[in-house]
């Protein structure tokens, strides 16, 4: 099958990546798959391999661009997908837009999230209801998700699917090597995302200085970059924490920072399924979480990790403490995920779901 995987642009982002690894295991499987970014991609950019990876050459921007869009319809007649997977954020756009044209193109859109957070407004809800008449199918990293953009859209509760996040199996890095490479010397607690305010920051940063006072050698790191740098790096010096806080900025390979970390944690104040959850599951690393999105249906409360109601303070600083001080627990509840991901989150049973749904649309046939 012609699968045309749609992103924003060839970026290490989380829809991004799991978007190339899907593709890597279509394309294993014997699919063709095109990996196509709409904007100009980063210096490192993120490749699928096994694919064809292009990008479009567009510059983000507010509204929307008549000669992206003639460069997508291009793209299509030139190469012809039976599917087109729109990955999140501005794909959904233009992919609509390039069905209005092409009306035989079949699309399905990847949503990450908890749809209507985004949509909060009445008029921005019913600009997404309309665009997404053009969309045949929605597969949602979370039962949570699911349920919310089938009640916010009123989007045919047939056509979506739960498809669970896949990671890679096998990527296990050697923890002590990680350590010593990246100079974690004491506690570490690690968060992997967008320096963006979602990710609520500031909140762990408030946790982490209640954690000093019991762990005055605890560290913590963060992993990503985004708009909230600037804001972030002034919040950790007004809090004198600038000696035991690191900004890593981005990284194309999160799984050593993962590894080195003690304890991962979670302070968004909206989510799908954290794909970093399932990557520290594979490294043996345990996650302490506040209870957002579709978290509970990957961490399992004190088998894989510790989930906690709220955003208090205190309670999350004391969740960290209890995974911190006792090495014992840290390691039951890493080993205990890591064999949750093994068997329920292979990119595999994502890849041959996905596909399924590929050929449910186009009615072509296996």
């Amino acid at each position: 099958m012609k699968i045309l995987q749609l992103v924003t642009a060839r970026q290490y982002r989380g829809a991004e990546v799991f978007a190339s690894l899907l593709s890597e295991e279509l394309a294993r499987g014997g699919e063709n798959v095109h990996f196509l970014g709409l904007y100009t991609p980063p210096v490192n950019d993120l490749r699928a391999a096994g694919c064809t990876n292009s990008d479009l050459g567009g510059t983000k921007a507010k509204g929307f661009s008549p000669a992206l869009l003639s460069r997508l319809s291009s793209y299509y007649r030139e190469y012809r997908p039976e599917v087109i997977q729109a990955n999140g954020s501005d794909t959904l756009k233009y992919s609509v837009a390039l069905k209005v044209l092409n009306p035989e193109v079949k699309i399905v859109y990847r949503n990450i999230s908890v749809f209507s957070v985004w949509v909060s407004s009445e008029l921005r809800r019913r600009v997404q209801r309309l665009m997404f008449r053009g969309v045949d199918y929605i597969t949602s990293v979370s039962e949570e998700s699911r349920a919310d953009i089938v009640r916010t859209l009123g989007f045919p509760a047939d056509r979506t699917r739960v498809v669970r996040r896949g990671v890679k199996t096998d990527a296990v890095v050697d923890r002590a090597a990680a350590r010593e490479r990246l100079g974690a010397s004491g506690p570490t607690i690690a968060l992997v995302g967008k320096l963006s305010p979602e990710k609520n920051h500031g909140f762990l940063l408030l946790a982490f200085r209640e954690l000093r006072r019991r762990l005055p050698e605890a560290r913590l790191w963060f992993i990503g970059d985004g708009p909230e740098r600037e804001a972030l790096e002034q919040r950790i010096k007004s809090l004198d924490l600038s000696d035991y806080v690191r900004l890593w900025g981005g990284q194309t390979d999160v799984m050593p920072f993962l590894a080195a970390a003690d304890v991962l944690a979670i302070t968004s104040t909206v989510e799908g399924i954290p794909g970093v959850i399932l990557e520290g599951g594979i490294q043996g690393t345990p996650t302490v979480s506040v209870d957002v999105g579709g978290v509970k249906e990957v961490l399992r409360d004190r088998e894989t990790g510790l989930l906690l109601k709220g955003y208090h303070v205190d309670t999350f600083a004391e969740a960290l403490a209890t995974v911190l001080t006792d090495p014992a627990l840290r390691d039951r509840l890493g080993r205990a995920a890591q064999r949750v991901v093994r068997k329920e989150y292979t990119l595999d049973r994502a890849a041959r779901e996905t596909l399924d749904i590929y050929y449910q649309i186009t009615s072509t046939g296996k």
